[in-house]
């Protein structure tokens, strides 16, 4: 982890815009037999991007928007569990993303776990009552 490292929760709160963007883009990509306008409309949707970002909205864009409310605020574990109910090509489109997002998380983890020894070693031992 320590060779990696890791963006701050806030700078990937501030990222995650823009990676969501790109995974709605391919999570919309028609089938290889799709008609000639929905693959059309899939191009020129690759250059303007439209999502529902509501409380309210469904499927991809709410996935999106939920994630990226709880990114922003700095909550990671539950974007991360929110992404994962994506299809599979737009969990693949935020690897990235969730892969920076996992190893904050993970170092955070460890920084607790480290800081929680510390305080244990540091507390002076209670006697236990005779």
């Amino acid at each position: 982890l320590a060779a990696l490292g890791a963006p701050s929760r806030a700078e990937l709160g501030a990222s995650f815009p823009d990676s969501a963007a790109r995974a709605a883009v391919i999570a919309r990509e028609p089938a290889k037999d799709a008609s000639l306008l929905a693959k059309l409309s899939w191009m020129i949707g690759r250059v303007v991007i439209v999502r529902r970002v509501a409380p309210d909205a469904g499927g991809v864009d709410g996935v999106l928007y939920k994630a990226q409310l709880q990114a922003g605020a700095g909550d990671l574990e539950d974007a991360l569990a929110t992404l994962r109910a994506l299809p599979a090509p737009a969990r693949q489109a935020l690897r990235q993303w969730t892969d920076a997002a996992t190893r904050r998380v993970e170092i955070d983890q460890h920084i607790a776990a480290v800081r929680a020894r510390a305080v244990a070693a540091l507390s002076p031992q209670t006697a236990a009552p005779s």
